[in-house]
Order: structure tokens, then C-alpha cells, then sequence
């Protein structure tokens, strides 16, 4: 980016204002999730995808409307279910009739994916296969139909649900479609206060009212101001740190040794730089800090841990695991 440091200064004030404004708007729609809309705003800034997990009837597509219209980004939702085919996603190719003549010609209808943001609800309720026509999308921002690649965005940005508790009918995603998440987050019930307030109060209306407060053209300009944020050797070492702690084969932390068949990847530790580039970056910083790192460890990495059989039948969790980690690493 060709701007004087004096440019960056000004755009990263008006951008910290713009995304502090958006996220109260956010949480007076949606009470109560305030850690589940920073983790959206994160992925967002840094152009990634997010998972969320948690029981029906929490705000959670009312979230994702309400970021939609707060960023005046196009927004569709999928309900996945097990009928549904990867042609129901992506679009196919179908015969049409050219106007004003007889000749017919094959031409591409594009499926919901084509958005901005894509709400893929209940995604483990659909089977692999269709599972994995998101991988392209997520990966390379792209499909590819009948052999010609069709580009998605930018911003494009795709938010899953799964419900953690309901089993039947659901097929599990794959570590490989897990890993396409740069976020895992765990939704969670209000506070006692906030559900009191739920009862009189009117959401749909506050939604109706929200007026956006960026567009697609700034979350591009600020994602590739991302990339700008300065990361310090010792905070890179951290992270290296921190994932070789997670790898039975290089960790020093006999819990991980006993619990965990594979640790998180390079890919991992990438998705948690950029994240944290993206945390410094809404708070107003150019630089990252250890806390960013700290802050985001459990949901960048937690779903990207892979436990051995007899460690998921026990009481472990991927959070516990992973604060036994970074207390036992040293901080840069």
C-alpha cells in the first residue's frame, strides 16, 4: 500500500470508530454475544471463515443478518440438509434458449455461494460430498463448473453453524473441512440479566434500523492493511512455540503426549498470525501483542486438535488442553 505512515495513522483511527460503532450496533441487536461478534469482525479483517457452534435459538443467524446490513454486504443462507446436492451450492450449467431464436446453448446459473457473506446453516447436517463443495470457495475463493473457474468476491465470507449436541442425522466434518475455519467459536447462553432483557425486548426492529457502517470496498482496503500490521520475531517464535507444544512428537507437556494423535499444522500457525493481525488491527494497533495471541489461541486452534479415541470418550476439551499449553510456554 502506497500511503504515508501520517494516511495510515488517519485510516486506522477512522477504522477503529467505524468498527467499535459497528460492534455495539451488533450487540444491541444481538444481546449477549459480544466475544462471538469480535471473532466475526476478526475473521472478517483477515479474510477468513468462521465456525460456530452452539444449541438452537441463540441469535446466531440474527447475528449474521445483522452483520450483513450493518456492512451492506449481499447475504444468503443455506439450510443444510441431507437431500441437499453440491449443485444446490454452487450453481450447474443448464440449457437456455437465446432470446429472439431457436438455438439453445448451455449457460452457467450461479447457486447461493455467490454472495458476500454465506450463511451455511447446520452444515454437519449435510453429507461429505456436499460438504466439500465449500472447500474450493473457502480455500481459493472460487468454483469451478464444467471446467471453467467462476471467482467469488472479495469479501467473501463463510459463516457455519452445527448444533454440538444433537447427533442423529448430523455427519461430522472432516479435519480437512475443519481446517478451511479460521475460527471455531463456542456461542453460549446470556447471562441471567440479558435474558430479562431479551423478553420485552424487539430485535427484528433493531435489525430494521441498522444502517451500514462500511462496505465491501473498506473491509478490502482494510484486510489488505492486514498484512501491514507488524509482527515481531519473538512474537513469530511464540507461535511456533506455542504449536510445537500442541505435537505429540515435539512437546515437552505429557498431557499432550497422552491426549492428542496430531497437533495443528504451519497452516495453523498462519491462520493465528493473521488472525491476530486482524485483533491488533480493529483495537486501533499496528503491532501485535502477546495478548492477541493469547486471546485467540482457543479459537484458532482448538478445533484443529485431532484426540486419540480413548481421550474423546474421557472429560477433555480442547480448551483445558490448550491453557495447560500456553501456561507451561514461555511469553516472548
Amino acid at each position: 500500500m502506497n500511503q504515508s505512515k501520517h494516511e495510515i495513522q488517519q485510516d486506522l483511527h477512522q477504522f477503529n470508530q467505524q468498527m467499535t460503532a459497528l460492534s455495539q450496533r451488533l450487540a444491541g441487536v444481538v444481546l449477549g454475544q459480544e466475544n462471538v461478534i469480535e471473532a466475526l469482525l476478526i475473521c472478517l479483517v483477515a479474510g477468513g471463515h468462521c465456525l460456530l457452534e452452539g444449541v438452537p435459538g441463540l441469535g446466531k443467524t440474527l447475528l449474521m443478518r445483522a452483520l450483513a446490513r450493518g456492512l451492506d454486504l449481499s447475504f444468503k443462507r443455506i439450510q443444510f440438509t441431507p437431500d441437499l446436492m453440491p449443485a444446490d451450492i454452487i450453481g450447474s450449467e443448464m440449457i437456455e434458449q437465446q432470446p429472439g431464436s431457436q438455438s439453445l446453448k448451455l449457460a452457467f446459473v450461479p447457486g447461493p455461494i455467490f454472495c458476500q457473506l454465506l450463511l451455511a446453516d447446520e452444515i454437519n447436517r449435510t453429507p461429505p460430498k456436499t460438504q466439500a463443495a465449500l472447500l474450493e470457495a473457502m480455500s481459493e475463493h472460487a468454483v469451478t463448473v464444467a471446467g471453467k473457474q467462476h471467482r467469488l468476491g472479495p469479501p467473501f465470507m463463510v459463516l457455519a453453524t452445527q448444533n454440538p449436541i444433537e447427533q442423529s442425522g448430523t455427519y461430522d466434518l472432516p479435519e480437512a473441512q475443519l481446517d478451511r475455519f479460521m475460527m471455531c467459536v463456542q456461542v453460549s447462553y446470556p447471562s441471567r440479566e440479558q435474558e430479562i432483557v431479551m423478553l420485552s425486548h424487539r430485535s427484528e426492529q433493531d435489525l430494521d434500523k441498522l444502517q451500514p457502517l462500511l462496505d465491501a470496498d473498506q473491509i478490502n482496503r482494510f484486510s489488505e492493511l492486514c498484512t501491514e500490521v507488524f509482527v515481531d520475531t519473538s512474537i513469530q517464535a511464540y507461535i511456533i512455540d506455542l504449536a510445537r507444544q500442541t505435537r505429540p512428537e515435539t512437546t515437552g507437556i505429557e498431557a499432550v503426549r497422552q491426549q492428542l494423535k496430531a497437533g495443528v499444522s504451519p497452516r495453523a500457525a498462519m491462520a493465528l498470525q493473521r488472525a491476530c493481525q486482524a485483533r491488533a488491527l480493529i483495537a486501533g494497533r499496528l503491532a501485535v501483542v502477546p495478548d492477541d495471541i493469547r486471546a485467540l489461541v482457543p479459537h484458532v486452534w482448538g478445533h484443529r486438535l485431532l484426540f486419540d479415541y480413548q481421550s474423546m470418550l474421557g472429560a477433555v476439551n480442547s480448551q483445558s488442553l490448550l491453557d495447560q499449553i500456553m501456561a507451561q510456554t514461555p511469553l516472548p
